[in-house]
């Protein structure tokens, strides 16, 4: 997604929470100063554990953009509790390929690693959102950016999804956070699954967008006859 250009205007209602945080534990806020890079925000309560360079985000109330920053300072106002912002950057979530659909369910990650062993390194992690196109999934630890993993999500179902992708980005999290990191990876092909994908990520439709075809679909699974390391996740 290419980075947009924000600028909020005093007042502007915005949810904020510490990345790596579920929905439910982000807190209501409102602008009170956006110059340059640094944002203000006055929340209608205290975030815990919020402090001098944790990651946050912020989104609009109507989710059409979110942003990505470091707190800056944490102030004790009359009026309430503000922080201050550095935002390293905006993403119009209106301009994504895919509307993405928030899934909480388990991913289980297998990549190789790099050197002459070519070992097999495998990994579990927590689905944020899907769309047709990728997941966001969070982690304790980041892959390789570029790297090449056979994932596996596990739906409510007993079923799977299984597919190849590839890591697209790594966005550092708060240590005071559940899930250090989160990692944005994209779809590449199909082996098990792309249907079930579809209603996941497109429940609200009775006929899935054009990019929705099905692709073309690969049998052959990453060789597993590698030692495998698994990380705790």
């Amino acid at each position: 997604m290419e980075q947009a250009q924000i600028v909020l205007e005093t007042g502007t209602q915005l949810v904020v929470a510490k990345a790596g945080d579920e929905p439910s534990d982000a807190v209501p806020g409102t602008v009170a100063d956006h110059s340059g890079n640094l944002l203000t925000v006055v929340l209608e309560r205290k975030l815990e554990l919020v402090r001098p360079g944790i990651l946050m985000n912020v989104r609009s109330s109507n989710c059409d953009f979110i942003g990505w920053g470091l707190v800056e300072t944490v102030q004790h106002q009359p009026d309430g509790f503000a922080i201050v912002l550095s935002i390293d950057r905006w993403e119009d979530v209106s301009q994504q390929r895919s509307v993405r659909v928030r899934v909480p369910l388990r991913v289980a990650l297998a990549y190789q690693t790099d050197g002459a062993s070519g070992e097999t390194k495998r990994t579990i992690g927590s689905l944020i959102d899907a769309s047709l196109t990728g997941m966001r999934i969070r982690m304790r630890s980041p892959l390789p950016k570029d790297a090449s993993v056979h994932a596996t999500i596990y739906l409510k179902s007993d079923s799977v999804i299984e597919l190849l992708g590839k890591v697209t980005r790594i966005i550092a999290g708060s240590e005071a956070s559940e899930g250090g990191f989160e990692v944005g990876v994209s779809f590449v092909r199909f082996q098990t699954g792309y249907n079930e994908l579809v209603a996941l990520a497109w429940p609200h439709e009775t006929e899935p967008p054009a990019e929705a075809k099905q692709p073309d679909v690969q049998s052959e699974a990453p060789a597993e006859n590698a030692d495998a390391q698994t990380e705790a996740a």
